[in-house]
């Protein structure tokens, strides 16, 4: 078989120069959950479905005659298109290969073929990741074709090794896991392959495989189970070796696995966290503003949920080597990705120790700038990393907080009746509690936060920091004046009467439940007094 040597923008590739020129031109098009290194393909139905039939040992005559066809049929559609005005998307040439599934299943059977060649393997596995980057009606009839086991089983042989279709079926894979299919992903055997080619691919098999392994480990079912099974066969350091392998997107994509593998276990956080060289190269990776934009960001993902669950030594490690100094000064980097993670680093904090040094190194000027400038869940993110900076012996920090001014926007923050800030509420309700213990509940009625916060007495999620707030306020002789002029009497009563928790079944709602009467029977005390 000839070869012709083709040319996209800075990159090169080789197709085949028997192959029509629709299989072997590279076009832009979609990408899966994070990012595929493999280059779509796109693919003319007509005359993908001519290679297909006239089978891989087709003259090049005959099948220049097709293109040239293709291309007078092509033309005739374009004048017709100027005339009448067509839609571009009903043209017959941008079918896409959910409207001839008889295609997706002639590129399966291909991949059955135990006579093709690694070339022929490759080109139908590309094919078919092609039409997993288009829509997903195109990637529901790759998996109805049955083209799962095909793909897992082209990352099994040894016949494409040094060609491109191991890498193209686990960029296939990667898409299909990444798009409601990593159940299926898993159940057809994949995870062992993948792990296999994350061990002993080039770096870009490597990198796709890592993006499959991810995303069968974001699944929201049987998430457990797959991220178990996946350490279990020994992908933790091959992940770790590619995270330190510096390569833009296999890097990023180990970060991403990493991330998705700590979620939810304590066991696989620690496992992680000791493997030699991975909570180190997170740190590097994340505050390295030097680093790739993508890099970056997924590194600080990893490190903020390795970190929820660290210890108080593992915390004062990162303090102790300059670490915890690097994150904050992360905060700062407006041009950086992935700061909502940073910020997730700073609620981390366990000790007074680590929070002061977190003060002192400008955390709290950063995170105030995020509150007011940042999205819905940004500002969630930093009111509870402020709230976790304000435990403790902590007067000096909540002052602090308050010269900011910042007690205006948690004010405004406990008025926005937006649904996605329920926790950032709570958040809000409980640094603001802190503020009127520490001798601020004179400035927290000045900013007008005792209606909001006798509203928020009947809200699941944030009544038990409500109350808590109200109790504060009320212990100042001169305040409860207030709470009385906003009705906060009667739901204070009505939520210190009510039946424990577990008994009406609020316990799963409001993990404060029990706070919010023991805070409410409080504030009642201190207002009767």
């Amino acid at each position: 078989m000839s070869f012709l040597l083709g040319k996209r923008r800075s990159s090169m590739f080789l197709a085949p120069a028997c192959l029509p020129h629709s299989l072997s031109s590279s076009k832009s098009g979609g990408c899966c959950t994070w990012f595929c290194s493999v280059r779509p393909f796109a693919v003319a139905t007509s005359s993908l479905t001519a290679w297909l039939q006239r089978g891989p040992h087709a003259s090049s005559s005959s099948l220049q005659q097709t293109q040239k066809t293709n291309r007078q049929t092509q033309d005739r559609r374009g004048k017709s298109k100027n005339q009448h005005h067509h839609n571009p998307s009903s043209s017959p040439s941008k079918q896409s290969i959910q409207s001839t599934p008889s295609t997706v299943r002639q590129l399966v059977n291909s991949l059955l073929r135990s006579d093709g060649t690694q070339h022929q393997l490759a080109h139908a596995a590309r094919a078919i990741n092609a039409a997993t980057k288009k829509t997903q009606h195109d990637r529901d009839a790759v998996v109805r074709a049955g083209a799962l086991k095909p793909l897992v089983q082209l990352l099994r042989t040894h016949r494409c090794a040094g060609g491109s279709g191991k890498n193209e079926a686990a960029a296939a894979l990667a898409r299909l896991a990444g798009n409601g299919y990593a159940d299926a992903v898993a159940a057809a055997g994949a995870l062992k392959p993948l792990v296999q080619q994350l061990s002993s691919g080039d770096v870009m098999e490597k990198s796709n495989a890592a993006l499959a392994i991810a995303n069968v480990a974001s699944c929201q079912s049987n998430a457990s189970l797959h991220k178990d099974r996946i350490l279990e066969i020994g992908a933790l350091n091959p992940l770790v070796d590619l995270l330190h392998a510096g390569h833009r997107h296999g890097s990023a994509n180990a970060a991403v696995a990493l991330a998705n593998l700590v979620r939810g276990s304590q066991s696989r956080r620690d496992a992680v966290i000791n493997a030699r060289g991975a909570l180190e190269k997170l740190c590097d990776m994340a505050c390295d503003t030097d680093c790739d934009a993508r890099m970056q960001m997924q590194a600080s993902r990893a490190l903020s949920y390795m970190l929820m669950g660290g210890s108080e030594a593992l915390l004062d490690a990162l303090l102790a080597d300059g670490t915890l100094s690097k994150l904050v000064s992360r905060l700062h980097d407006t041009a950086g990705r992935g700061r909502e993670y940073v910020v997730d680093c700073m609620s981390t904090l366990k000790s007074d120790r680590q929070r002061d040094a977190a003060f002192a190194a400008g955390a709290m000027d950063a995170l105030v700038a995020l509150l007011r400038g940042g999205s819905v869940d940004c500002k969630t993110r930093v009111v509870r990393a402020l709230s976790q900076l304000s435990y403790g012996d902590n007067a000096a920090r909540v002052e602090a907080i308050m010269d900011t001014g910042a007690l205006d926007d948690l004010v405004a923050m406990l008025h926005d009746a937006e649904a996605n800030l329920n926790q950032g509420r709570m958040h809000a309700s409980h640094l603001i509690a802190e503020m009127a213990y520490n001798g601020g509940a004179d400035a927290v009625v000045e900013a007008g936060a005792v209606a909001p916060l006798v509203s928020l007495l009947s809200d699941h999620t944030s009544r038990g920091m409500a109350a808590l707030a109200l109790a504060n306020i009320a212990r100042s002789r001169h305040q409860r004046d207030a709470i009385v002029a906003a009705d906060g009497v009667v739901p204070l009563e009505r939520l210190a009467a009510a039946s424990p928790p577990a008994a009406e079944g609020a316990a799963n709602d409001d993990l404060h439940a029990s706070l919010a009467q023991k805070q409410a029977q409080k504030a009642l005390t201190f207002l009767a007094d």
